[in-house]
Order: C-alpha cells, then structure tokens, then sequence
C-alpha cells in the first residue's frame, strides 16, 4: 500500500503537531513542578545567606576553608555513579560540632542545580540548598539524625 501526497502530507502535519503538543506538554509539566517545589536561585541564595543558629555562646570550630571543603565533599558524595556515599555523609556531619560550623557549611555548598549537568544524572535541575539535596539523596536514620541536629541548633531551612 502506498500512500498519496495528500495522505503523507496530512500524515506528516498530524506527526508535526503530536511532536509539539509532547514537548509543550513536557516543557509545562518541568515549569510547574519548578514554580511549585522551589525557589528561584536568587530567592534561595539569600535564604541561605540569612540562616542563623540558636547556638551563639560557641564558636565555630571549623575554619571558613575546612567548611568549603566539607561542602565540597559532601557534593561529591552525592555524585558518585551508584548513588550518595553515605560513609563520607556521616564522616562530614560527624565533624560538625556546633550550629556555627552547620551554617558554615550550608553556606560554603551555597545552592546547586539538581540534575541538570548530569549531577546527580536524574534530577529536575530545581535549585537547593545543602538541606535540600540531603532531603533528596538520603533517607531513614541518616536523614533523622541531620534534622535533630538541625532542629536543635535552630536552624530551620
């Protein structure tokens, strides 16, 4: 069976049009989830910029490098090939002492697109902040553990 030039030509516009509804519908579906699950990378930033702790009377116990090492650190254990190396989460936050060397560190990882450069290779590209890129790789009692001590400095992400 062959078809006429009117068929295909019909055929190719109904292909067109399915094309374009798919991605406009794929394109519409990525915008709202951004809109409703989080904030712009200027409105995050700056979130992150004002944290503050209820833990005052210490000091930081970590240098402002040390904390952008751990920052650093902790984004590469989120990147590994087979899912987050929880052995280094643990190792960072074991470190962390005090509220002080929380915020540090929050604001040293600062915000990072999720997903969108391959990092990690699923993701939808939304901005978060280091509490928003726990929330999405770990779980279970690694996860409590990070909210108590979060909750118990005072700082509310």
């Amino acid at each position: 069976m062959t078809l006429s030039d009117n068929q295909l030509k019909t055929l190719l516009k109904a292909a067109g049009i399915t094309a374009l509804s798919v991605t406009a519908l794929v394109i519409g579906v990525r915008v709202v989830k951004r809109i409703r699950e989080g904030k712009t990378e200027k409105e995050l930033t700056h979130a992150v910029e004002s944290l503050t702790t209820t833990d005052k009377e210490v000091s930081q116990s970590i240098s402002t490098e040390q904390a952008k090492l751990f920052a650093n650190t902790l984004f590469e254990a989120f990147n590994v090939w087979n899912g987050t190396d929880t052995d280094v989460v643990k190792s960072v936050i074991g470190k962390l002492k005090n509220g002080k060397d929380w915020l540090a560190v929050i604001k040293a990882f600062g915000v990072k697109p999720y997903g969108t450069t391959g990092t990690p290779w699923f993701g939808d590209g939304i901005q978060l902040d280091l509490v928003g890129w726990f929330r999405k790789e770990l779980s279970g009692s690694l996860m409590q553990e990070i909210e108590t001590q979060l909750e118990k400095y005072g700082i509310n992400i």
